[in-house]
């Protein structure tokens, strides 16, 4: 009886360990904005780590840079493992090698989204994320 006590709080102390789907985002965003790529293995899967690497090979090739921070709002579950949000980057901006501010004027600072969580292992991932198409935030 002790021992399926054991393995009942085991098991349950390790789903605990597991981040939100909010918190997977808030760290992927941080990880981003720091240009900490070594993280995305830890954070994103599938499509969403192919566009996030080749994102960032763009930016390097074109001598960019993103300076300021990427912040979310109105986050909520659509499914069990989608989910949407609006994406702010209001405070993001980006600088050429010169130190130029090459941000369109004419870029929306709220950009709505979608995100797929998918497990990966014995961890979460974001799979997916795309701009939904039609919709505002």
């Amino acid at each position: 009886m002790r021992w399926l006590f054991v393995l009942l709080l085991v098991a349950l102390t390790g789903c605990s360990n597991q981040p939100t789907a909010e918190q997977l985002l808030e760290r992927y965003l941080e990880a981003s904005d720091n240009g900490v790529l070594e993280e995305f293995d830890d954070l994103l899967a599938g499509s969403a780590l192919q566009s996030a690497l080749r994102a960032n090979e763009v930016m390097n090739q074109l001598q960019l840079r993103q300076v300021g921070s990427t912040r979310f709002h109105s986050f909520e579950a659509s499914s069990d493992t989608e989910h949407i949000f609006c994406l702010d980057v209001s405070q993001t901006r980006l600088i050429d090698e010169f130190g130029n501010d090459l941000t369109p004027p004419e870029r929306p600072e709220q950009i709505p989204m979608k995100m797929r969580i998918e497990e990966f292992g014995q961890s979460l991932r974001i799979s997916e994320m795309d701009i939904r198409r039609f919709s505002n935030c």
